[in-house]
């Protein structure tokens, strides 16, 4: 009813932080009146305050006895939610197209904790052909959905394809947001944009040589980007407050993560792997010494600033010299895995099926580069992995499980990658699978960078020694090619040179052939360890156009062809 709805329409206007313009209060508030009270109300130029429509609407209302009885023409624009936690948030509804000019939104907190949402508006006018039907397809008599939003039945169809129910999680600090998508999900008729993402590993292994360390956290960072505004409606969604539209990115969209992340690429690209690295929304600064830090610190946060980009204070950290980063300790001598983490593998129960085998084996995968051997220790919990075999947690798998926690325990710390340091790299094959270790000089002593291992399927083709070192040393050169292909010379130490052997026969299948084509792009001195060195006589350099020249000696399955060049 109209008393009803004048007292909203105050609610809005003492609002706090709403700074809306009179001019579109006075426009939004004749044209949502009902008739009767917009025309006693007069001509809307007379008014000079919101407040004096107010007063002069509460008059009529209690003089007139047709405008209290007669319902709006349309909700109100904006909605104030109730407070969720220590901070006001606010749900900010914008009218549909046929106004001329846009509303002003509320302005975001400093925070930057804030959802923005827009209702249903026609894009695109052709989309209803037909007429609109003015009553509900019930025959209750009331005015169809359509008719309220100021759409065609066709238009509102086409707005209500993409909508989904929303819902909102709150907890003691924040609120979070949720939505199940309707039948029509908007995810599945979207074309996946499969964009490049940094490797964790590579992210810091740029972090070598640097002494102090800066984090940022962007605050939500996906609803910092803007949704065009003709694709506003494939975002749409229901709550009990009506139907909304997101105007900036939310969370959930197939494309946001790669949308987002070549954002902060375009914005950063300059300072990346100079003095920042960053994955999605956490940014990373190191520098060598504090005054540059300093100055890093300032470009960043310049740049920041220009974007518009707002900064979660809450987790934000400056001039460390050590601090947690994707998983992980970072510190002037390397990176070590995190107390927490620690802590969970030492009270970390036996699984007793294959769920819980899972949630421990994706633990310790993530942390295998501080493993020595992690394939072959884990080689009886991998098993137990797989749906189809029968969970038999046996005496192999209970070593393997005490192995892995015991050894992920006494994890080292290792060093980050140093492209200036003298580097060496241990490989060795064993059984079916393969192990390798790369270290780097200090002046001191040799220090562990990185430990890698893989496991090989059980195919013929491996019985051969030579082949089996040699496909070890073209997956370790595939696995650390970013600091080895195009650096300083680095020493292979092998207990047996299969680049010696090959080059002593006639003739070597074409997959040998192209794996030594791939080895001959580095720069490395080999280095037999003593006594276990079976370097074939009559040993003679062969030109590598030569080595194509073959016939294939050897099946590989599917398992080990995507490792071929």
């Amino acid at each position: 009813m109209t008393r009803d709805w004048l007292t909203e329409w105050q609610k809005i206007a003492a609002t706090p932080d709403l700074e809306l313009p009179f001019s579109h209060l006075r426009r939004e508030f004749y044209k949502r009146s009902c008739d009767a009270l917009s025309l006693a109300l007069g001509d809307r130029e007379q008014y000079a305050t919101f407040a004096e429509i107010i007063d002069k609407a509460r008059e009529i209302i209690n003089t007139n006895r047709v405008a209290p009885d007669e319902t709006s023409a349309w909700q109100p624009s904006y909605v104030e939610k109730g407070k969720f936690g220590p901070r006001q948030q606010h749900v900010v509804a914008v009218r549909t197209d046929n106004i001329v000019e846009d509303p002003t939104t509320t302005q975001a907190s400093r925070e930057g904790d804030q959802m923005t949402a827009v209702q249903p508006r026609s894009n695109n006018k052709s989309r209803g052909n037909g007429k609109a039907k003015t009553t509900s397809p019930t025959g209750n008599g009331q005015p169809a959905s359509w008719v309220k939003f100021h759409l065609t039945e066709a238009e509102y169809k086409w707005h209500g394809r993409y909508g989904c129910c929303y819902w909102c999680n709150n907890t003691k600090r924040k609120t979070s947001q949720c939505s199940d998508q309707g039948k029509e999900d908007l995810n599945a008729q979207t074309i996946r944009n499969i964009g490049p993402f940094p490797r964790i590993d590579d992210l810091l292994e740029r972090l070598g040589g640097a002494k102090f360390f800066s984090k940022l956290d962007l605050k939500s960072g996906y609803h910092q980007l803007e949704i065009r505004q003709e694709d506003c409606y494939k975002t749409a969604f229901k709550t009990r407050y009506g139907h909304f539209e997101w105007l900036v990115m939310p969370f959930g969209l197939t494309n946001a993560p790669t949308t987002f992340q070549a954002a902060m690429t375009t914005k950063f690209w300059h300072m990346l792997d100079r003095f920042v690295v960053m994955y999605l929304d956490d940014i990373l600064m190191y520098s060598r010494s504090l005054d540059e830090h300093v100055e890093h610190l300032r470009t960043v946060l310049e740049r920041l600033q220009k974007a518009k980009y707002k900064v979660n204070h809450d987790k934000w950290e400056f001039a460390r010299r050590k601090l947690e980063y994707l998983g992980y300790y970072v510190t002037p001598q390397g990176i070590r895995l995190l107390a927490d983490k620690i802590e969970a593998l030492r009270v970390w129960t036996q699984p007793t099926n294959t769920t819980d085998v899972r949630s421990f084996m994706g633990l310790a995968g993530y942390y295998q580069r501080f493993i020595t051997g992690y394939s072959r220790i884990a080689a009886p919990m991998t098993r137990l992995q797989s749906p189809n075999v029968p969970f038999v947690f046996n005496d192999d798998a209970h070593r393997s499980f005490q192995a892995l926690k015991t050894t992920m325990l006494m994890a080292p710390v290792l060093s980050i990658y140093d492209p200036t340091l003298p580097t060496r790299v241990t490989i060795d094959a064993f059984g079916y699978g393969i192990g390798a270790v790369s270290e780097q000089h200090d002046g001191d002593d040799w220090h562990p960078v990185e430990y890698f291992s893989h496991k090989v399927s059980p195919i013929n083709s491996l019985d051969d020694v030579w082949k089996k070192e040699l496909l070890a040393f073209v997956m370790t050169l595939k696995r650390w090619r970013h600091f080895l292909l195009g650096r300083r010379r680095f020493t292979w130490v092998t207990d047996t040179n299969p680049l010696t052997y090959y080059k002593t026969q006639d003739t070597v299948s074409s997959t040998i052939g192209r794996w030594m084509y791939f080895i001959d792009q580095f720069d490395f001195t080999p280095k037999h360890l003593p006594g276990l060195s079976n370097r074939a006589a009559d040993a003679l350099s062969r030109r590598p156009d030569l080595c194509t020249m073959t016939h294939h000696a050897f099946a590989f399955d599917e398992e080990l062809q995507r490792h071929f060049i």
